[in-house]
């Protein structure tokens, strides 16, 4: 009866180190989620459970992805190519893109998109 404690226990312990990158995922998505809802019902686009179901299903991929990318960059190739990091940093400018274009749509007066790159120019382009 204790082996299924045991095996998650030894899961959480595995899994301890990526925990920021799979709640960073999780907070991205349902932004995204939230600012597609709103920017639905700006547009008047009709609010389905069909919108609910992808986002589940990609919190389930981003999350497999995040974990998968952690084994095969301690794992496999013990650090040397950081491909957990890599893969959520697609994932996270893939949720940020959509949440800005999101905004864009609610709030159409302010440009979202000039802001964010006013705060990434480097000094040579200022």
């Amino acid at each position: 009866m204790k082996t299924p404690q045991h095996l998650l226990l030894a899961l959480i312990a595995v899994f301890a180190p990526v925990k920021a990158a799979v709640l960073t995922a999780i907070v991205l998505v349902l932004a995204d989620l939230i600012t597609g809802l709103m920017a639905a019902h700006k547009r008047g686009d009709p609010i389905t459970s069909s919108g609910i179901k992808t986002t589940v299903a990609k919190i389930m991929l981003y999350e497999v992805a995040i974990l998968l990318g952690f084994l095969v960059q301690h794992y496999l190739t013990e650090g040397i190519l950081p491909v957990c990091n890599l893969i959520t940093s697609v994932i996270g400018l893939t949720e940020i893109t959509s949440i800005l274009e999101n905004l864009q749509t609610i709030n159409p007066a302010v440009s979202w998109t000039s802001l964010v790159s006013r705060f990434t120019k480097t000094k040579d382009q200022i």
